[in-house]
């Protein structure tokens, strides 16, 4: 893993669960993302698609019957972040904050 990538993933670590808040935190990476160029769905874990990512507890993520694995994304962004904005525009939000303070 690049070092620049390990280093986001550890900022976006020390953010608490994006659902519940809890400060025990495991990594969501985004499913879906497109490329803003061509808008061809981009492959998770690849190039630009691995920063796609949200932080998320066990439980919101994988082991509750309302995580973001057992309903799908854009519904669990309705039920449980308030559909305030979906899952990928909290990843972006991230993004841009990472960048903002790493300059």
């Amino acid at each position: 893993m690049k070092a620049s990538l390990s280093r986001y993933y550890e900022f976006v670590s020390r953010q608490p669960c994006l659902a519940c808040g809890s400060p025990n935190v495991e990594l969501h990476h985004i499913k879906g993302a497109r490329s803003l160029k061509t808008r061809l769905r981009l492959k998770p874990r690849d190039g630009i698609a691995e920063y796609a990512v949200v932080p998320l507890c066990s439980e919101c993520h994988r082991t509750s019957d309302k995580s973001v694995h057992a309903l799908d994304q854009e519904a669990f962004g309705i039920q449980r972040l308030g559909g305030s904005a979906s899952v990928l525009e909290w990843a972006l939000s991230f993004a841009l904050e990472y960048l903002a303070d790493n300059r």
